[in-house]
């Protein structure tokens, strides 16, 4: 579960991160609220293929061997 809650935590960081870095490039960057309900089920979907990656990812991969993950 944590992995969840940190792989939607670093997405809405994106989001946020990447809004502004639009706002400085563009100078204006619309903001429509009717797309809210969008970007909360694209962040939720985000974090959860996120971590069920990542959890996949860590069962391939041994502790001994993390830098080389081949199955």
């Amino acid at each position: 579960m944590e992995k969840i809650v940190l792989a939607m935590t670093r997405s809405a960081a994106s989001v946020v991160l990447m809004y502004l870095i639009g706002f400085l490039v563009l100078g204006d960057v619309p903001w429509h609220s009717p797309g809210v309900p969008l970007m909360v089920a694209s962040l939720l979907l985000g974090g959860w293929v996120g971590a069920s990656i990542g959890s996949r990812s860590a069962r391939w991969c041994r502790p001994r061997r993390s830098a080389s993950c081949s199955r």
